[in-house]
């Protein structure tokens, strides 16, 4: 999608990820041309699933994407794009800079976006800001169960999300058709819901505790949709479970679905370049 005014957004096209980075920067940057309308392209912000390195030039890990990794994207894009204003995140601190600026998390100054999908991702944003790290933010790889983790022979047997004590493990949609045999929306029978929220909640106050948000917003299918996920529950459980703070940071809905990573890429543009 593109911006005009650089506030409001122009319609969406939406392509499939070639494996290709070459190929798909190609066809990024025909779609950005169309989309420009003969205008000349001023700034250009996208997301991208995975960790990348600290000047946001390339990917360094990415099991969804591993012909991507070490890809000098960033210069490719600059080249096929005709501007030097291009600007790269993890595609998960987008959506949640996305939520924080106009959506589930919209007014409140520290807001920890998790989305819980195929896989976990999350990111902290400060004052509509994705919040200064090292590498970037992985909360589904934090470790909720100790036991399991040591009873690993050789992590390298094991992909990643799939690695036995994270967060994702439990909690992902993938987690729970490798689980159970069947896709989550097809999953019935409260007990399997509950187990979830519960590992969730884990998850959940390990951030609290670490990142100190005023509000999480929940992001990804296995939340947005009707999974069965009960975040009345999950609010519930975090009342319990954390007890150090005298109140639990409030719960959010996510609320731009698929456009959240693109209000995040916008709001980041404008910061960039102002």
């Amino acid at each position: 999608a593109g911006s005009e005014d650089g506030e409001t957004l122009m319609e969406s096209v939406s392509i499939a990820t070639p494996h290709d980075p070459a190929d798909a920067i190609e066809q990024f940057a025909e779609l950005a041309a169309d989309v420009a309308g003969g205008n000349t392209l001023e700034a250009v912000a996208g997301g991208i699933a995975g960790p990348l390195n600290k000047d946001r030039s390339r990917l360094i890990q990415s099991p969804h994407l591993s012909d991507w990794v070490g890809f000098p994207l960033k210069e490719t894009l600059q080249g096929q794009c005709g501007t030097k204003d291009v600007y790269l995140e993890n595609d998960t601190a987008l959506v949640g800079l996305g939520e924080s600026v106009v959506g589930g998390g919209e007014g409140f100054e520290i807001v920890a976006y998790i989305t819980v999908s195929t896989g976990v991702g999350g990111v902290r944003v400060v004052n509509d800001v994705i919040d200064t790290t090292s590498i970037g933010y992985e909360p589904g790889h934090q470790i909720i169960n100790i036991r399991d983790f040591n009873d690993i022979d050789d992590i390298s047997q094991h992909t990643e999300g799939n690695i036995p004590g994270h967060l994702e493990y439990y909690v992902s949609g993938t987690s729970m058709e490798r689980r159970y045999g069947e896709h989550p929306k097809d999953i019935e029978g409260p007990e399997k819901w509950r187990e979830l929220e519960h590992q969730l909640v884990v998850g959940l106050n390990n951030i609290a505790v670490m990142w100190s948000p005023d509000a999480v917003v929940l992001g990804g299918s296995m939340i947005v949709k009707k999974t069965g996920i009960d975040l009345n529950r999950v609010r519930e459980q975090l009342d319990d479970m954390l007890s150090i703070f005298p109140k639990s940071p409030g719960i959010k809905k996510a609320e731009l679905g698929d456009t959240g990573g693109l209000h995040g890429a916008l709001a980041y543009i404008r910061q960039r370049t102002a």
